[in-house]
């Protein structure tokens, strides 16, 4: 696995010092910190060390350690805090949450006095993971796509569908990604898709085309099995399996596609007018609407059911993935346009049997607001974005493992 690359530099919002112990500081107002190397890196976290140089003439309330793949600060990172008296000489902290795999943390030990926050040195290590963070960095591959990707959910793989009609296969064994045979159709910039799998096949359908378009993952060919019945649009779509047939949602539009007649038939449609998400779950589709509302459908029925609000950050845009019968949204952004805030990193469990939220583990960074996608096997799932923070090759990739055994 290549190390990471995550270098932002931001303005240090205090005084940063960077004494060894092997010197002898003059007496200070505030204390001075020395952060040592990080020991013990193992699957379930690490041993965070510093020591106290000097302690200074005002007293310390408060020290530990702050961390992030960011540059880390007391208001914009993640924090331990150690709760014993302060005292010339070393100290640590051993965590077990809060470190995603493979990931290049950077820490700096810290102290809070009456009048100065003080940070000491700040140094790096690889992580290996933590016991209680469901992340895990788990490629880093190149490919050659551009702009917006679509993730597909295959039976053993992951395939990713760039606008410009590259399209690609992941395998979650080898951790390897393969050039597979372009869609038949010209991709550009206002290419959008949406798909499904039935029977070992994937479907897609686009909104620069009139027809669905089929990819036999045996073969690797694609092949073009009939014409679409509605015209797709260009506001958000998204397609899932539901009851052994396809289907695809829009604020507009719900039909679902039986492969053996081959048909499709209209079924209700959403009570919105924007779809922001769509995941089946046991059968039901469960879709992030306008006004961030919940809304369930049951094929049963046909009908829809509002049941919940999405408590997380909202910026227009979210992730979605689904593993164990649970629903993970979150990581809300803007888009691609120049300037737009960065995204959230804020990410919730929704549990349809309870209706009800959990918070979990922030994403571990930052991620890309063009090229994102994500696909899901059993029990895993897997988010990946463009890596625009890595300058030599503007075509490497991150993919995220995401474990739900893993959730604190």
């Amino acid at each position: 696995m290549k190390k990471n690359r995550f270098f932002l530099h931001l303005a240090t919002m205090a005084l940063l010092f960077s004494c060894t112990p092997d010197e002898t500081p003059e007496m200070k107002l505030y204390p001075i910190i020395y952060t040592k190397n990080t020991t013990g890196i193992n699957a379930t976290g690490a041993t965070l060390n510093a020591e106290f140089i000097n302690m200074g003439y005002d007293a310390v309330v408060r020290y530990g350690f702050v961390y992030g793949t960011e540059d880390p600060t007391i208001d914009s990172s993640a924090i331990t805090v150690i709760n014993a008296e302060a005292g010339k000489g070393e100290f640590f902290q051993t965590i077990n949450t809060g470190l995603a795999g493979n990931m290049t943390y950077k820490v700096k030990a810290y102290a809070k006095t009456r009048d100065f926050v003080v940070y000491g040195n700040e140094i790096e290590f690889l992580s290996q993971g933590s016991a209680y963070n469901p992340w895990d960095l788990m490629a880093e591959p190149t490919m050659d796509g551009w702009h917006n990707a679509h993730g597909i959910s295959g039976d053993k793989y992951g395939y990713i569908l760039f606008q410009s009609g590259d399209f690609y296969s992941y395998d979650p064994v080898s951790e390897t990604v393969t050039k597979l045979q372009n869609i038949p159709m010209d991709g550009n910039t206002g290419t959008l898709y949406a798909s499904f799998e039935l029977d070992g096949s994937l479907f897609v359908m686009s909104n620069d085309a009139e027809q669905l378009l089929r990819f036999n993952t045996k073969t690797g060919q694609w092949s073009k099995p009939g014409d679409l019945p509605f015209n797709i649009g260009d506001n958000n779509f998204f397609g899932f399996t539901i009851n052994n047939e396809g289907a695809f949602l829009s604020g507009a539009y719900f039909y679902t596609y039986n492969e053996v007649a081959p048909s499709w038939t209209k079924r209700a449609d959403i009570p919105s007018t924007n779809v922001h998400s769509a995941i089946v779950i046991e059968n039901r589709v469960y879709a992030i609407a306008d006004y961030k509302e919940i809304w369930m459908y049951d094929p049963l029925t046909d009908v829809w059911q509002k049941k919940s609000v999405f408590p997380g950050n909202w910026h227009g845009k979210v992730v979605g993935f689904s593993a164990n019968n649970r629903i993970y949204w979150g990581l809300s952004y803007h888009g691609g346009y120049t300037g737009a805030p960065k995204p959230a990193t804020d990410i919730w469990e929704y549990n349809p049997e309870t209706n009800s939220w959990k918070g979990i583990e922030r994403f571990p960074t930052y991620h890309s607001q063009t090229e994102l996608f994500t696909f899901s096997f059993d029990s895993l799932s897997f988010f990946g974005y463009r890596n625009s923070d890595f300058q030599n090759n503007s075509d490497q990739y991150l993919i995220f493992g995401f474990n739900p055994e893993k959730i604190k």
